[in-house]
């Protein structure tokens, strides 16, 4: 039995927002370049990063109807919890280029961002051809920095909400969080390259200090893009024996994310979502 999995893509971020460029600060020089945008140790400014990862999900036949149907649960990993690291992660910017003001301070040769997702429950709709689409709910996506491939830094998380497919895959929104992650100066690796608020662009920062009130951190939302092979390769299986009876699905995908700042004045950062798979809590630190 042949069965195809939707995986993403979102148009359009939120009401009011529009695309917004970034760049990463990395506080030292990784790459020959020195010409980011607070020089050596930042990139240049970009539009939109790439990458490319795994998912794996498992559905439930929770209606036992002996195949998968509309209101079967399921549930989801996807990132470096699923595969290795050469096949979950960003693997460049746009712009690309490696050499003046579009600097990518190493990227690929220095240094790596990773993330996970895990177990990600959602809902199942089969339409008449027999395509999987997946509804989910609340979800925790983790974005990891490694200097060597064996330890993780998670510098930024990311609280999902929802996560819908929306023709040609899974739109996935949520909020920027910073409460549970690694402390260190990767927190405020992303930087807006438009916006700023009590003298900081960082993330980090921004969510910190530039909340509605004095003690309510700043929205940053996040939202998916992925507008290339969603899906290229797909594996599906059934685990014997099983009740309610499993099945599985793993898929690899690729794509790329934006992030997009709102109109002036609201102070909400509107940003970037990756995958359609996983909700995950949060590892201190991460070792191969």
């Amino acid at each position: 039995m042949k069965r195809t999995l939707l995986a993403v893509a979102l148009s359009g971020a939120a009401s009011g927002a529009s695309a917004a460029p970034f760049y990463l600060d990395l506080g030292a020089s990784y790459g020959s370049a020195v010409d980011g945008v607070c020089g050596a140790n930042c990139t240049g400014l970009k539009d939109e990063f790439l990458f490319t990862y795994e998912s794996a999900s498992t559905i439930y036949d929770t209606d036992a109807s002996g195949s998968i149907s509309t209101g079967d649960q399921i549930v989801s990993d996807a990132g470096y919890v699923v595969g290795p690291l050469s096949e979950n992660k960003i693997t460049g910017f746009a712009p690309d280029e490696t050499f003046g003001t579009e600097s990518n301070n190493g990227l690929g040769s220095a240094w790596e961002i990773t993330f996970s997702i895990t177990n990600w429950v959602g809902t199942v709709t089969v339409d008449s051809s027999g395509a999987i689409a997946p509804t989910y709910g609340n979800g925790l996506l983790e974005f990891y920095i490694t200097f060597d491939g064996t330890t993780f830094n998670n510098f930024m998380d990311v609280q999902l909400e929802t996560g819908s497919v929306n023709g040609t895959g899974t739109a996935a929104t949520g909020v920027v969080d910073f409460t549970n992650v690694d402390s260190s100066i990767y927190n405020n690796l992303f930087h807006s390259g438009t916006a700023s608020c009590a003298g900081s662009d960082g993330f980090y920062d921004m969510w910190l200090n530039c909340g509605a009130g004095s003690l309510d951190e700043m929205d940053i939302a996040f939202l998916t893009n992925f507008d290339s092979n969603v899906f290229y390769e797909t594996s599906f299986g059934v685990n014997p024996g099983t009740s309610p009876l499993e099945f599985t699905i793993a898929t690899d995908h690729d794509g790329s994310a934006t992030f997009a700042v709102p109109e002036p004045g609201t102070l909400s950062l509107l940003g970037l979502s990756l995958l359609g798979m996983g909700s995950l809590r949060m590892r201190r630190r991460k070792s191969a």
